[in-house]
């Protein structure tokens, strides 16, 4: 297959003799105020004679620049048409009108790029500027964690507070934090980009409402409410210690925020075998016959498979000592025999004595 690069070649002779150019846009108004929504005309000239490359239909556009000289945006195809700003029809000068709403003083960079028929690459215009003056109108970003509409399992949260500013920055001494509704501002550690804090909470909804305001004093705010899925369980029990046979009330509780407790079960004594099973929250009696120390458990489990399981330490012991004695007679003349008897229970020890009566009495 043969190639010949001649008609290329002719071609960039050609253009190397006489090209279109693109003249430098011209913006009007060239300063706008920051926080409200101006319009800006651009018109760009477009430089060539009767033998330069036409310009492509609706190839001319105008380009939004970074810093960098980066093309951020196309903002729309310029026109020659007489309407919608351009002030003369087929005068090669192009126009478009755009609105621009900065938040930001700072620098809008403009430049015109155009397409001409038989040229590789666009031609670009030299770069125009409009200033945007005023101060800094953007309130700070604020974000929550635990999220808005996030369920945690702790009923004490690690709660953290971010926050940023583009413009003049964070002014952390104008933070503020509730939590249902009350301040919680003295127990956060306030940092330059966040603030935390871990509060002992209940089960259930809570909402987080936070603020700060920038150094230009714009305030940033946000809400977030998140709940706590507790899972607690929480036995009672009453007496919990006595002498043998002890009767005890075994008193059945627990909490599930996150849904519904599906099964009880008690194991009184211990040991690994439950006494009980059942879907409902009942109380129960057992007595305890033996002596010892048991670590009753109620085990409960959720619509969800998941268990929790607590104890209360529940101490059977001995009955108390008690002892009875007599004596017979128990008064008399002297001399005076008397029989003495005695009697008792529990850890009860006797010891014999072989003192006498004194003559006293």
């Amino acid at each position: 297959m043969r190639f010949s690069v001649l008609p290329l070649f002719l071609q960039v002779a050609r253009f190397a003799l006489g090209a279109p150019t693109v003249g430098v846009p011209v913006a009007s108004p060239t300063t706008i105020n920051a926080g409200q929504s101006t319009p800006i005309t651009v018109a760009c000239p477009i430089n060539r004679s009767s033998t330069d490359p036409t310009l492509i239909a609706n190839g001319l556009n105008l380009l939004r620049l970074n810093d960098a000289g980066q093309t951020i945006a196309t903002l729309g195809v310029m026109h020659d048409d007489g309407q919608n700003g351009d002030a003369t029809a087929n005068d090669n000068i192009f126009t478009l009108r755009f609105t621009a709403n900065e938040q930001q003083a700072g620098t809008i960079r403009l430049q015109c790029s155009a397409a001409f028929t038989g040229l590789l690459q666009r031609i670009r215009s030299d770069v125009t500027t409009v200033s945007v003056s005023g101060s800094d109108l953007v309130p700070p970003v604020l974000s929550t964690n635990p999220a808005d509409g996030t369920a945690v399992g702790s009923t004490s949260p690690q709660i953290t507070i971010s926050y940023s500013d583009t413009g003049t920055g964070v002014d952390t001494a104008t933070f503020t934090v509730t939590i249902d509704g009350i301040d919680y501002r003295p127990q956060f550690a306030v940092g330059p980009a966040s603030a935390t804090s871990q509060p002992t909470l209940s089960g259930g909804q809570h909402v987080i409402a936070a603020s700060v305001r920038d150094k230009a004093g714009n305030l940033g705010q946000i809400t977030s409410r998140f709940t706590i899925a507790s899972f607690l369980s929480l036995p009672d029990a009453t007496p919990r210690s006595g002498p043998i046979p002890l009767t005890v009330k075994f008193i059945t509780n627990a909490i599930y925020t996150g849904g519904a407790i599906t099964r009880w079960q008690w194991d009184y004594q211990g040991d690994g075998i439950f006494d009980t099973d059942e879907i409902g929250p009942l109380d129960h009696t057992f007595t305890f016959t033996r002596t010892g120390v048991y670590n009753a458990v109620l085990k409960v489990t959720n619509d969800k498979g998941q268990t929790a399981s607590a104890t209360v330490q529940i101490t059977a012991a001995n009955q108390p000592a008690t002892a009875t004695a007599s004596v017979n007679p128990s008064n008399g003349g002297l001399p005076l025999t008397v029989t003495l008897s005695g009697s008792g229970t529990g850890a009860l020890q006797l010891r014999p004595s072989s003192s006498e009566i004194p003559d006293s009495v």
